[in-house]
């Protein structure tokens, strides 16, 4: 595996961790905050958002009288940012966490760690997801993948949930409002 490939997985098992820390009752919170981000992503991506951040850095770069990135990296670094200032979000403070009791030994623990990998996937995969989307625009990561590489961009978030995305936050947000 590449280097994109063990940082994208070292992440999942981070989050992982940080699951089984938590319990999979506050992690169930950021995971209904990860499926309303994507689906932001989704329905105002590159339709609405991205290219609004675009014109408003080229013409910050106008006002400073610099050269205005290549619009590449500006898309990519609003879409990675983004994910990371609401996965932030969702872990600090006052969590959108479940009510309920949690399942006490192994099943808890299983639980935990299930969401936790969930996030990570989420996390890693939209981050992924649109440095692939824009070629690896930061020059940090070569552009030939390894043959498992090129599988997992296959099932990236937003490559695979793009059609259930409305459906999914929309239910996550309805069992926390409901339960």
């Amino acid at each position: 595996m590449g280097p994109i490939g063990i940082v994208w997985g070292v992440l999942v098992i981070a989050f992982g961790l940080i699951g089984l820390a938590r319990g999979f009752l506050k992690e169930l919170g950021v995971t209904t905050v990860l499926l309303v981000i994507l689906f932001a992503f989704s329905q105002w991506g590159d339709g609405t958002l991205a290219p609004f951040v675009v014109d408003v850095v080229g013409r910050a770069a106008e006002v400073f009288s610099a050269r205005p990135p290549e619009e590449a990296i500006t898309k990519a670094s609003f879409y990675i940012i983004s994910t990371l200032i609401a996965t932030f979000i969702s872990y600090h403070g006052e969590t959108l966490g479940f009510r309920g009791t949690a399942p006490k030994g192994v099943p808890g623990v299983i639980l935990a760690l299930v969401i936790g990998v969930i996030n990570g996937y989420l996390v890693a995969g939209t981050m992924w997801f649109y440095l692939q989307q824009f070629e690896y625009p930061f020059g940090l990561f070569p552009k030939q993948l390894t043959l498992l590489e090129g599988e997992l961009v296959k099932i990236l978030p937003l490559a695979v949930l793009s059609p259930f995305l409305p459906f999914l936050a929309v239910f996550m947000v309805i069992v926390r409002v409901i339960r």
